[in-house]
C-alpha cells in the first residue's frame, strides 16, 4: 500500500502549471503506475481531498 503522502506529491506534480483540467481517469492512471498498484476509489478520493485541503490552508 503506498503512502498517502506520497500519492498527495505525486498529485501536486500532475497538476498543470497553467491551470488546464485532468481528468480524473488520467489522476488514476498516473498514480496507479507511480504506486506500482490499483488505487480503490476511497484512496482516490482521500489524495484528492488533501490536495484541494492544502489550497483551503
Amino acid at each position: 500500500m503506498p503512502v498517502l503522502a506520497d500519492l498527495v506529491n505525486d498529485l501536486i506534480a500532475l497538476i498543470p502549471e497553467d491551470g488546464s483540467r485532468i481528468s480524473n481517469d488520467q489522476i488514476r492512471k498516473a498514480l496507479e503506475q507511480e504506486a506500482g498498484e490499483p488505487l480503490s476509489d476511497d484512496v482516490l478520493e482521500e489524495v484528492k481531498n488533501r490536495v484541494v485541503a492544502m489550497g483551503d490552508a
